[in-house]
């Protein structure tokens, strides 16, 4: 889920680039939601048995090769929680496909934010661990992280990013219905330990009480482009 979600790059083994996703679609505008201290916490719930199901769709292309399109399901499920120290509150999440487990990752939240500690079954961490969403949540806001970890083509590497809070959106498009929401954006670069470059631009909407809703990721890579898009499809959250 950068809710990088980079683990479902390596899944589905692509790599590419493209555009950022249209911020909402012309549909009446749903209620405002805020963001505050006492439900920040929420724009990513981590409960034991928490799940969220998503439609994919991965589009890759590229200068000798033709434009292929695949659609799929995948789902995410809390499967361990754990308080770190103080505040902080750990989470394991496997990534199902199929019925099967295809990956495992480690979050956390605590009163700086939501961040990704590992991506893939190995467990390789991100250093320093990489946030998604800070604390508090303040529109426009603008951080930066630079560390090492898995990149978004599976392998250990060092990465760049850049992270912007865009505000909330009233009508982002789900398999469900559109939701007000969240939207983080961030882009970056990365350098696998075998020293191929590329370059991600990730599109991410958050809605407080039920987490993330949808999620695209660009790549760029050698030529090849490759994008994915991740929409709810259902969900089943303790409150």
């Amino acid at each position: 889920m950068k809710p990088q979600l980079l683990a479902i790059i390596a899944i589905f083994s692509l790599a590419g680039c493209g555009k950022p996703d249209p911020k909402t679609s012309a549909k009446p505008a749903l209620p405002d939601i805020k963001i505050t201290a006492e439900n920040q916490r929420t724009l990513f719930p981590f409960a034991v048995g928490n799940t969220w199901t998503y439609a994919i769709e991965i589009v890759s292309e590229g200068k000798d090769r033709p434009k292929e399109t695949r659609t799929g399901e995948i789902q995410y499920k809390v499967t361990k929680v754990s308080n770190d120290s103080g505040d902080s509150v750990r989470a394991t999440l496997a990534v199902m496909q199929d019925g099967k487990q295809q990956d495992e990752q480690d979050w956390s939240c605590d009163s700086k934010g939501i961040f990704q500690l590992s991506s893939k079954s190995s467990k390789t961490p991100y250093s320093p661990k990489q946030p998604v969403i800070r604390f508090p949540v303040k529109d426009q806001d603008e951080f930066k992280w630079e560390g090492t970890g898995i990149t978004p083509i599976g392998k250990q590497g060092k990465m760049e990013y850049a992270f912007k809070n865009d505000g909330i959106q009233k009508n982002v498009d789900t398999e469900m219905e559109s939701m007000p929401a969240l939207f983080m954006q961030s882009a970056g670069k990365f350098m696998s330990s075998d020293g191929t470059a590329g370059q991600l631009v990730s599109n991410s909407w958050f809605s407080p009480g039920v987490g993330l809703i949808r999620y695209r990721q660009v790549i760029g890579l050698k030529g090849m482009n490759s994008a994915i898009t991740l929409r709810l499809k259902s969900y089943n959250v303790k409150k």
